[in-house]
């Protein structure tokens, strides 16, 4: 009996080990294949852009700046990093990514209502966090034990909205994302104002890439407008 439960216990590593190794070699090459997506985020952890003008918000950024109509109007080179839900938050990880792979734009262009933004996205930075230890820190700090889960098995963090995305941009450009459709009649209005409330937290995040990018040459506010720690004054 003992050799017996002896034998299983070592099939039973066997098979963890096989599966983890399995998992880990999967993961590994799904990974490769993420990066070269043409998606936007994987083009911060791939490297090599040379975007003079970078834009980043939440779907208010996607939609309202289109990157192949500025860079017909302006000759400059575009690329918009924004995606809905976007909170300042992550934009500050991102665009502190983005200049670490990548040549630094002229500009950046931050769609500011995304202050209004919490932390819906969150939970699908996991497919990043592996390439970003900002992410990584983001993830972990609201989802700590999916985060130790992720470290055992790296296919976990695969399993997301945004890899899904990385593999439907494999071989076309994302830049041409913005909606087409005409707003149907019944939603064209007049409403009652929707107020935008910005969160004290995004505020600040929203002003530490601020004062960041100026002292890096690539953003100046209007005139009239300083950058405090946690508003706007104007």
């Amino acid at each position: 009996m003992r050799s017996d439960a002896r034998r299983a216990a070592v099939w039973w590593m066997v098979l963890v080990a096989m599966v983890i190794a399995g998992d880990h070699l999967l993961a590994l090459g799904l990974q490769q294949v993420l990066v070269r997506s043409q998606f936007r985020f994987s083009r911060i952890y791939r490297g090599g852009n040379d975007a003079d003008v970078v834009v980043i918000g939440d779907s208010r950024g996607v939609h309202s700046f289109y990157a192949p109509a500025l860079e017909q109007m302006t000759g400059l080179r575009v690329l918009n990093l924004s995606y809905n839900s976007l909170s300042p938050h992550i934009a500050e990880a991102l665009l502190l990514d983005y200049l670490e792979r990548n040549r630094a734009p002229r500009i950046v262009i931050i769609e500011a209502t995304s202050t209004i933004t919490s932390g819906a996205l969150t939970p699908e930075l996991r497919t990043y966090a592996g390439l970003s230890p900002r992410l990584a820190a983001q993830y972990a700090s609201v989802h700590p034990i999916a985060a130790k889960m992720a470290r055992l098995f790296w296919l976990f963090p695969l399993n997301s909205q945004l890899f899904l995305e990385g593999l439907h941009y494999m071989r076309r450009d994302d830049q041409d994302w913005i909606f087409r459709e005409t707003m149907p009649p019944g939603l064209r209005g007049p409403h009652d104002p929707w107020p935008l409330v910005p969160l004290p937290e995004e505020v600040d995040a929203l002003a530490r890439t601020v004062r960041m990018l100026r002292a890096r040459g690539m953003m100046d506010p209007p005139d009239g407008v300083s950058v405090n720690a946690s508003t706007w004054t104007l």
